[in-house]
């Protein structure tokens, strides 16, 4: 019989030796002699922004054991982790390559569209709506950035004065209780984000404690309300019209800007992430173009997300509550939102990469179903809860496949067409899972539904459709001598068409006693790219029919010509809209003289369908598609047209919502050659460097990470 091992002792300390002595404080605060008041995570820790890392040694075990015992399971997790990837490895097939045509590889090599004009060097790529110009012979070199006369400030955290504000003076900007009261209700039931970015009732419980005492509230958490109450005072302004909200706007945005410098923003502290987005939205909201100021600010956004690890899910970090983790992933799938589109609207690569990030999406629950004394989360309610949440799941998921187009059409190698099919299930498949209360349906039937979720179901069945544009757009053409691509042609046109009846239908909606009156104010630049990719993609293919008309080698079926009358419908309508805003907007002055240079061809081009065919006059006449239009002037569509009158020599678009071939097309373009046609500026700014602020530790070291990690 084998002999027993005896079981190991510990030695026991010699009689002389004084007991270790209990370690009470956290380990953080023991190893840098800081004063501990021993809460998870304790004060000290959280006001240096280092919560995650508040830890403490379990009682009665000696504290080098304690590290041993951290160490030990992450390295075997990794090694573990590490075999795991190489079997994976070397047991997966190599997937065989798709085969590629010779006209896939060509149409994979679209370099897109550079400028450079007035020492400003300007790239978009090929999906582009500035771009697609390019295939049209009139407007190739049409609109080459110059300096736009309504170029508007850029972000004041970029381009902000160099004279920093005291907290004393910051505290001093503060309205009185009761008007700040009406700013942050107008935030909290009106803004999309809210659920999203700020736990409702945290927020009041911290809001009462900032009352109390000012003094002692972190600089970051006062930028947050300066925040929310600028978001607030725009709302109130774009339904008052008053300059003296205007000019509160501007403060609270400046006052945002001075507590994120003040609390260093880029070391991540508590609240910077939800303060600095919710700046983006301002700086967003009262922008009538498209700014790559923005995208540059949201570039920040997500590299100061990335440093704080808010791409990886958060039930990988035991420290942290379930109420933190849900928190986060509400707040990164804002910035996975923000990160596309804004990218999309320049003409860029997104930023953040789908292989690099495990965050889970969050539940559909309400403020209400948990706090920050939650144990564990309550199941996710079922998606025929119309919480704020399932609009941003529903939007999420459709920004997830527009994602993985995005990447197709800015990829450098060559794509099969096969793939490009297989991403258009992908995308109808997400669409018709939209939840039924997010499905878009007619206005007759939507005369109960509140205005909030009518505005919601058009703004995603806007994103499913400039989806398909921007996936099949490099088709359009090619299809009209390769049958084999047919389908991509029909889905672009369909596409548009969709697009700019939602343009119509929010126009006309938006105006006094329309059914979208209360939520005019949401009405911003984000839906111009929309709107320009739609025109131009259907200007193109119409551009394509009058070249081939002009050349006699036009050969198509009666419902080809019904189709283009109703493009040229569609396309009329869009102009007299757009002309509502030619004063305050350079995207708008840009869509008109799109739409003029076309339309003026159309005139010119004898053609079936267009007008100018005496056999078809009867026909023509436009539907209003069930569209009541009110009477008075119409807003104006894009934000800062808000506040601005249309232009005098400009009809209302009430009394135009019927068009037919007796056109003035004459009396039309001297009207038109009156406006001062703008150029468009793509790029009005050069990139700002953004520097990581590291922290000591890591300076110290020298091994500090980087936001890429």
């Amino acid at each position: 019989m084998a002999d027993a091992t005896p079981p190991t002792e510990k030695p026991r300390p010699s009689p002389g030796r004084r007991r270790d002595k209990p370690q009470l404080s956290c380990t953080l605060c023991r190893r840098r002699k800081l004063k501990c008041d021993r809460n998870r995570p304790c004060g000290t820790c959280s006001s240096r922004g280092l919560s995650l890392s508040c830890t403490y040694v379990p009682q009665g075990s000696p504290v080098q054991g304690r590290r041993d015992s951290a160490v030990a399971p992450g390295i075997q997790a990794r090694i573990t982790q590490l075999e795991n990837l190489v079997v994976t490895l070397m047991n997966a097939a190599p997937t065989p390559p798709k085969s590629l045509s010779p006209l896939d590889t060509a149409l994979s090599d679209s370099f897109g569209r550079i400028s450079l004009e007035n020492d400003e060097t300007t790239y978009v790529s090929g999906d582009h709506w500035l771009a697609i110009l390019d295939g049209i012979a009139e407007l190739k070199h049409h609109f080459d950035p110059e300096t736009s006369p309504l170029e508007e400030e850029g972000p004041k955290l970029l381009y902000g004065s160099n004279d920093h504000a005291t907290r004393e003076s910051i505290l001093a900007s503060l309205p009185q209780r009761p008007a700040a009261d009406r700013l942050v209700s107008k935030y909290f039931n009106a803004m999309d984000m809210a659920a999203a970015v700020i736990h409702g009732p945290t927020f009041l419980r911290d809001y009462e404690k900032f009352w109390s005492n000012p003094a002692e509230t972190p600089i970051m958490w006062i930028g947050l309300l300066f925040a929310i109450m600028g978001v607030g005072a725009l709302i109130q302004q774009r339904q008052s019209q008053s300059a003296a909200n205007r000019q509160m706007v501007e403060v609270y945005k400046e006052m945002t800007v001075q507590c994120l410098i003040l609390g260093k923003y880029t070391k991540g502290v508590p609240h910077t992430i939800e303060t600095i987005l919710l700046y983006f939205s301002l700086e967003h909201l009262v922008a009538a173009d498209t700014r790559v100021d923005n995208w540059i600010l949201a570039g920040i956004i997500v590299r100061l997300a990335l440093r704080m690890g808010y791409h990886r899910d958060p039930c990988r970090i035991p420290q942290m509550s379930p109420f933190q983790a849900e928190m986060r992933r509400r707040v990164w799938a804002t910035i996975v939102h923000i990160d596309l589109v804004t990218s999309t609207h320049v003409g860029l690569p997104r930023m953040l990469s789908a292989s690099a990030c495990d965050t889970a999406e969050p539940r559909n629950l309400l403020d209400s179903d948990f706090d920050e004394d939650a144990v564990e989360l309550p199941p996710s309610r079922p998606d025929s809860d119309m919480t704020p949440i399932i609009y941003l799941k529903a939007r999420n998921k459709l920004l997830s496949v527009l994602g993985m187009i995005t990447d197709l059409t800015t990829s450098t190698s060559p794509t099969s067409y096969g793939d490009v099919m297989e991403l258009d299930r992908r995308l109808h498949s997400t669409h018709s899972a939209i939840p039924a209360g997010l499905q878009l349906r007619p206005l007759s039937q939507s005369i109960i539904s509140h205005p909030d979720i009518i505005t919601r179901s058009i703004y995603l069945d806007l994103m499913f459709n400039k989806t398909r544009c921007i996936l099949h757009r490099k088709y359009l053409i090619v299809s009209r001598s390769n049958m084999q691509y047919a389908y991509s042609r029909d889905s672009c046109i369909d596409a548009a068409s969709q697009i700019l009846k939602h343009q119509e239908v929010l126009y006309c909606e938006s105006q006094q006693g329309g059914q979208l009156f209360s939520e005019r104010w949401k009405m911003t630049s984000v839906f111009n790219y929309d709107f320009l990719l739609a025109i131009t993609i259907l200007c193109l293919d119409l551009n394509r029919d009058l070249e081939l008309a002009s050349s006699s080698s036009l050969h198509e079926m009666p419902a080809e010509q019904g189709r283009r009358k109703n493009v040229i419908h569609a396309l009329q309508r869009s102009y007299n809209i757009w002309t509502q805003t030619t004063d305050s907007s350079r995207e708008a002055r840009n869509a008109v003289e799109i739409l003029r240079v076309v339309l003026e061809k159309v005139k010119r081009t004898p053609i079936s369908g267009n007008g100018n065919d005496p056999s078809a006059k009867d026909a023509t006449h436009v539907e209003d598609a069930g569209i009541s239009q009110p009477s008075q002037t119409p807003i104006s569509w894009t934000t800062q047209a808000l506040t601005s009158s249309p232009g005098e020599n400009m009809e209302d678009l009430a009394s135009t919502a019927h068009w037919s071939t007796d056109f003035d097309w004459d009396s039309w373009d001297a009207d038109l050659r009156s406006q001062n046609s703008a150029q468009l500026s793509n790029m009005e700014r050069g990139l700002m460097i953004f520097d990581h602020d590291l922290t000591e530790s890591d300076a110290a070291t020298g091994q500090g990470g980087t936001a890429f990690e």
